[in-house]
């Protein structure tokens, strides 16, 4: 795979990698002396996430430096802004405080900072399902919009959000319980809500545990035996039967556990010798065992293959084995697998994993090199790429803005770009890795189109390494009888045209001073693409039947092919959830966007 090298620009590359024109030959071969292995690409920060937890339409995670991040649905403050305004993009929670773990519930988060203390936020009384209440834990039914202390004082090891319950695990190895508890998945041996921790079964010491979404609980104590208990309608509590437990059962007594993860209706653990297990629904294929029928008691998945970490969701599940490769299977309707299809798969061949969390309807996931990755429903903005509508497949890498060494993020120079506007992660990396400058040096221009004589110029210095390198190319050559002997751009359209990258736009024309289309974009990229050897095949992602306007493409060559790739790839997005306006002309903010899809995409 050939790769990029991303060197400062000039003043005068405003553009960005793939706006640039009409191409035409699917096939293209690299000027002669051109190497591709010598160069890499750069990332946008060197603080990769440690830890990640995906909720019901919104996501939480932590950063190697302990740094709190949020985005999403925030309806109750679940994402602990202070706000309920949905975020598109991650937000710092609490900037300047330092956090160990996270989990994201139904409606509500908690989380750990490094001292050991419990913090709590978002719905206290049930949010979308209503219900019970108290499932922060602070004593009242009251929502946080802003994290709160629970039981000042205490220490805590690790937590879990549930639909409306909570638990966690304090440093002494104790168990606690809170929230609702119709079906008796606090374990304390009642249906009695608490707004505040019980302790369950005291005397005993627990590792690890995991309040689901369907109103059951499992854990492991720490002589590594499994227990569940609460609600076990589909048999979700693996102990044989469909009774609610109001206490703590053991499954399969004798075996050893070392983790687990309950979902909405199945669960799924792994013992310690790394064989992977799970029970409860599989109506939707969600437990892997190649049938539909509903497990009471925990089934082996693949017996020779060994996991390192499972995450059971909605009606999907994802795992990681032992070799970090990423699997997947269920309920694919919304590309929760991540992989475009409805099918069963090992997702993203060749990439490395240390950890996934699975959502309501997305997925979320770090690589070994610390990135964060999403993917699925995009609803209300939880996948973190800037925008809140249909969804993304394959995974999309999450990009946060650099940090200082105080934890603030560096302040960008443009008057003209605020940190809530969606646009705001992509103007940051093209500026960081000197891909995009702005206008001014106090301005972006965001709104602004660009010309197809600058894209092709950005296009030819991107990939050659800058405003300093010499272009090979005669500049008294004339190819288009619009582009003029002399000119600035001459040179850089005719090494584009000759790589085949792009062609004109009829009668032997160019239109260099044109702003270029979305269509043009989608193409030129698509013909990019294969000129660096990337992947080409036309896929259809889900968005692309919703959108209403696909027959405004248009009917040259290429277009229509170009731009289902593009969106397939996540490249290109609707502008709104029904259109994705082929023939309008792409922005300055647009190209950032695209350009940090593109990179992330295809430069790994």
């Amino acid at each position: 795979m050939r790769k990029i090298n991303l060197r400062r620009q000039g003043a005068f590359i405003l553009a960005f990698v793939m706006l640039f024109s009409i191409a035409i030959m699917p096939t293209a071969t690299a000027e002669e002396g051109y190497t591709a292995e010598e160069t890499t690409f750069e990332t946008l920060s060197t603080v990769g996430f440690q830890e990640i937890s995906a909720g019901m339409h919104y996501t939480t995670g932590i950063r190697a430096d302990g740094s709190l991040w949020a985005w999403g649905h925030n309806r109750w403050g679940q994402l602990g802004d202070g706000t309920t305004v949905d975020r598109h993009s991650p937000v710092q929670i609490q900037p300047g405080t330092r956090w160990q773990s996270v989990s994201a519930g139904a409606a509500h988060t908690l989380g750990i900072r490094t001292d050991g203390s419990l913090w709590a936020w978002g719905s206290n009384c049930g949010g979308v399902r209503g219900g019970g209440g108290g499932a922060l834990g602070d004593g009242t039914a009251d929502g946080r919009h802003s994290p709160v202390e629970i039981q000042p004082g205490t220490r805590w090891q690790s937590v879990s959000a549930g639909d409306i319950h909570s638990a966690g695990i304090r440093t002494d190895g104790s168990l606690w319980a809170w929230g609702d508890n119709r079906w008796g998945q606090l374990g304390d041996g009642t249906t009695v809500n608490r707004h505040s921790p019980v302790e369950i079964q005291p005397g005993t010491r627990w590792q690890s545990v995991s309040a689901g979404r369907g109103g059951q609980m499992l854990g492991i104590r720490t002589d590594g035996s499994l227990w569940a208990w609460g609600h076990n309608g589909t048999g979700t509590l693996g102990d044989g039967t469909r009774v609610d437990r109001h206490s703590p059962v053991e499954i399969q007594p004798g075996t050893r556990w070392q983790s687990l993860s309950a979902g909405s209706l199945h669960s799924a653990g792994i013992r310690t010798d790394g064989s992977l297990w799970v029970w409860g629904n599989n109506q939707r294929g969600q437990l892997g065992d190649g049938t539909t029928v509903n497990r009471h008691s925990p089934v082996a998945i693949q017996p020779d293959t060994r996991w390192q970490s499972v995450s059971a969701g909605h009606a999907y599940t994802l795992g990681i084995r032992t070799d970090g490769s990423l699997w997947a299977w269920g309920d694919n309707w919304s590309d929760t697998l991540g992989d475009g299809t409805r099918v069963d798969t090992h997702l993203q061949p060749g990439t490395r994993w240390q950890s996934v969390s699975v959502g309501g309807f997305h997925s979320a996931g770090i690589r070994t090199d610390g990135s964060l990755w999403t993917w699925g429903g995009n609803m209300l903005g939880e996948l973190g790429l800037g925008f809140a509508q249909g969804g993304a497949h394959p995974p999309r890498q999450v990009l946060i803005p650099d940090q200082g060494n105080n934890g603030d993020e560096r302040p960008l120079p443009f008057t003209d770009v605020s940190s809530t506007n969606w646009f705001y992660p992509y103007v940051r990396y093209v500026l960081d890795n000197s891909i995009m400058q702005g206008t001014t040096e106090t301005t972006f221009a965001p709104s602004r189109n660009f010309s197809r004589a600058m894209a092709v110029a950005t296009l030819y210095r991107i990939v050659h390494g800058g405003t300093a390198v010499e272009v090979p190319y005669a500049r008294n050559r004339q190819i288009f009888t619009d582009v003029n002997v002399g000119a600035w751009h001459s040179p850089y359209v005719a090494w584009a045209y000759d790589n085949n990258i792009v062609s004109g736009v009829g009668n032997n024309r160019f239109a260099p001073n044109a702003n270029i289309t979305r269509e043009q974009f989608a193409t030129i990229m698509f013909r990019f693409a294969d000129f660096m050897d990337y992947d080409t095949e036309v896929k259809q992602g889900s968005q692309w039947n919703s959108f209403t306007d696909r027959d405004r493409i248009s009917t040259w060559a290429g277009a229509r092919e170009a731009l289902q790739w593009a969106n397939y790839h996540g490249l290109i997005t609707g502008r709104t959830s029904t259109t994705i306006v082929p023939r309008g002309t792409a922005t300055r903010a647009e190209a950032s966007a695209i350009l940090t899809r593109f990179i992330e995409t295809f430069g790994d």
